[in-house]
């Protein structure tokens, strides 16, 4: 008997996927490999702090967190924020529009200056924090304080966040997606 993928079964993976992204605690991960490490001063080997960006629906604590850690371990100051996630739900960044979070990137990447001196930042992205990491660099007025992007698959032609906003128009939620994403 073959089986078929329903649309109860396409939401209950949905309310899965839901519940485990709510049951991290962004506080637990705020001092894995050294993150947001605000009293670290980079070194000569390592004369830029480097600034992580997330993908499309991560947070800074659980999507590059290996390779920060990993980073940081080599003796890289670094850094992340979760950027872009809807007002009051901070579980799921990388929502709202681009052009919205680059300010909030910009800010960061600013903060970031200040409290280690250095004067330029490395920014490593993934995904949506790739195609960031490109973005603020360009429209931001901030590239000379950039010294390296590193873009691991940038969705430079856009994406349908793995086709689960196709789902959106199969439970009749669009416009609830939608508003999330607008905001």
């Amino acid at each position: 008997m073959r089986s078929r993928f329903t649309p109860t079964m396409a939401a209950a993976a949905l309310a899965f996927a839901t519940a485990t992204a709510l049951s991290a605690a962004p506080a637990q991960a705020a001092t894995v490999g050294g993150n947001n490490n605000w009293s670290c001063i980079p070194s000569a080997a390592h004369p830029e702090p480097v600034v992580v960006l997330h993908g499309l629906g991560a947070t800074y604590y659980e999507d590059l967190n290996f390779l920060q850690a990993n980073l940081a371990g080599k003796g890289y100051c670094t850094f992340s924020l979760t950027y872009g996630n809807p007002d009051g739900f901070p579980y799921v960044g990388g929502l709202k529009a681009i052009a919205q979070s680059a300010p909030q990137i910009k800010a960061f990447v600013q903060r970031v200056l200040a409290a280690t001196g250095a004067p330029k930042v490395d920014l490593v992205g993934h995904s949506e924090g790739a195609f960031q990491a490109l973005y603020v660099t360009k429209t931001q007025g901030i590239s000379a304080q950039i010294a390296k992007v590193v873009a691991i698959a940038p969705p430079t032609h856009g994406t349908s966040f793995a086709r689960l906003y196709t789902l959106a128009y199969l439970f009749g939620i669009r416009g609830m997606v939608d508003s999330a994403i607008k905001q």
